[in-house]
């Protein structure tokens, strides 16, 4: 996932803070069987050991705002004591927040709450955030995903953490929190609470693979990826939730044989109001041939809903790969298509040159232009000597065409040609990044004779194709523009 910047280079520290009092004040307002507690937030300078610790963590961007609120749940083993799973308990913080320890920053603290005086004993904090006025989280509290490198290990102590209370006293316990970003919410370990309007939902996936006689494999495993849907059919790729994350396979050792089976794999998956898509793409790694992408496709949160069972479990998504004669349960993914997917424009569907533009094609994935310091008008269609509409540059002396796809291609074809008035030196070159950027992948050069107007055929083919250029040189100075380019076809 793409790293986003760490505000002011802060990440942020909350203390829960029990204050003691003197025995003058003891005797008047504390009742030495009970347990007092107050929170107070302290802003510290983290950036050093984020570099330690997680140079290679995806570190989320800090939200801007003043904290106004703290929302705890507490817990006594299994009974909650302070908020519960579907409303937290809101503390007030004061807002004349003084800087106790001079770092330049205010340390917030809690008005006092009779909820928070409690009977001596241990109690885990299972929830904690900061919010601002409008209920927005600006800071959270990460819990622990039972994997390395997460945002809980940004923190010394990530949740639930247990508390021990003693009694007649206000104990001192720290509470790291880390920048609230609603970006990659699925991260932070908060399954199915609503954090600024986005709720988690789960969703889960097992496999079986069956070899030509029907027989299922003892495991099968696999990896996944994930994407928030585009909301464009032909690129559906939006911003990555998941890279390659991989179902778990267990060995259980016995005395004279061992057993090897497969666990679902489980993702946590934004909601936010109204519907959500997502873009998955499961690869399998074993059986079979490793690194085989073998469904694909869009789901919804709705899709993900209908595999809840009630509140607390959740039916998984059963693919089966191979001679299983059987579908997939529920069917929601499509497998992919055999051989690579094409694409030809023969530019024959505009009306006039007039109604081509720059983004005329963006549906297919490709903008055109004349080169890439060229505005989007700088193409227009005329007629060719090999089809009626073809490209042709509006008086530019270099690149007759310029073609940028928006994902990376493997062959690209068309062909070029002129009128005949000249003879044309041809170079069909392709590149690994936007504009003719990046490095040179293959190019393919013709010549086109004087007086034999016609078209010549490019084939390129290539790994990783960003964009395209064609340049045509001219016998005869300042004609360089004259030649035109057409039926373009990529493939993917």
């Amino acid at each position: 996932m793409k790293k986003t910047k760490l505000l002011t280079g802060l990440l942020m520290a909350v203390a829960l803070i029990f204050s003691s009092c003197s025995k003058e004040e003891d005797s008047a307002i504390m009742d030495d069987e009970k347990a007092y507690l107050s929170f107070q937030t302290q802003i510290n300078d983290l950036t050093q050991k984020q570099q330690n610790k997680q140079a290679n963590l995806d570190i989320p961007e800090c939200t801007v705002g003043t904290p106004a609120f703290v929302e705890i749940i507490l817990t006594n083993g299994d009974v909650f004591v302070a908020g519960s799973e579907n409303t937290p308990l809101r503390l007030d913080l004061n807002p004349n927040a003084p800087d106790t320890n001079g770092d330049g920053a205010p340390d917030y603290f809690t008005e006092e709450s009779a909820t928070l005086e409690l009977n001596p004993g241990t109690y885990t904090l299972q929830y904690f955030t900061v919010l601002d006025a409008d209920g927005n989280v600006l800071w959270i509290a990460p819990m622990d995903d039972n994997s390395p490198g997460g945002i809980d290990d940004m923190v010394e102590q990530s949740l639930p953490m247990d508390i021990n209370l003693g009694a007649g006293v206000k104990k001192y316990q720290n509470v790291e929190v880390v920048c609230f970003d609603d970006r990659i919410v699925n991260q932070y370990g908060y399954l199915f609470y609503d954090l600024n309007g986005i709720q988690l939902i789960e969703f889960c996936i097992f496999g079986n693979f069956c070899d030509e006689t029907g027989r299922h494999a003892e495991y099968v495993s696999f990896s996944l990826d994930v994407w928030k849907y585009s909301d464009n059919p032909l690129d559906p790729k939006g911003e990555m939730l998941y890279n390659d994350e991989e179902n778990a396979i267990v060995v259980t050792d016995y005395e004279d044989y061992a057993d090897t089976a497969a666990v679902p794999l489980c993702v946590t998956l934004p909601d936010g109001p109204g519907m959500d898509e997502y873009y998955l793409e499961i690869t399998l790694l074993y059986p079979g041939e490793e690194g085989t992408l073998i469904r694909s496709g869009l789901i919804s949160d709705a899709d993900v809903r209908s595999l809840f069972n009630g509140e607390d479990e959740v039916e998984y998504y059963h693919f089966r790969e191979g001679n299983c004669n059987l579908e997939d349960s529920p069917v929601l993914l499509d497998v992919p298509e055999e051989g690579p997917q094409c694409t030809t424009i023969d530019f024959e569907d505009l009306d006039s040159p007039a109604s081509f533009n720059s983004e005329s094609y963006s549906a297919y994935n490709v903008s055109i232009l004349a080169g890439p310091e060229y505005p989007g008008n700088a193409m227009k269609i005329m007629p060719g000597t090999c089809s009626e509409n073809v490209l042709h540059s509006l008086n530019y002396p270099y690149a007759s065409v310029l073609f940028n796809f928006s994902t990376p291609v493997k062959t690209v074809s068309l062909v070029s040609g002129d009128y005949g008035e000249d003879q044309d030196t041809i170079s069909v070159t392709a590149y690994s990044g936007e504009n003719g950027s990046g490095e040179i992948i293959t190019s393919q050069t013709l010549v086109l004779e004087e007086d034999a107007s016609g078209c010549l055929e490019f084939n390129l083919e290539a790994e990783g194709i960003r964009s395209v250029i064609v340049f045509g040189e001219s016998s005869i100075e300042g004609h360089n523009n004259t030649i035109f380019t057409d039926n373009l076809s990529f493939c993917r």
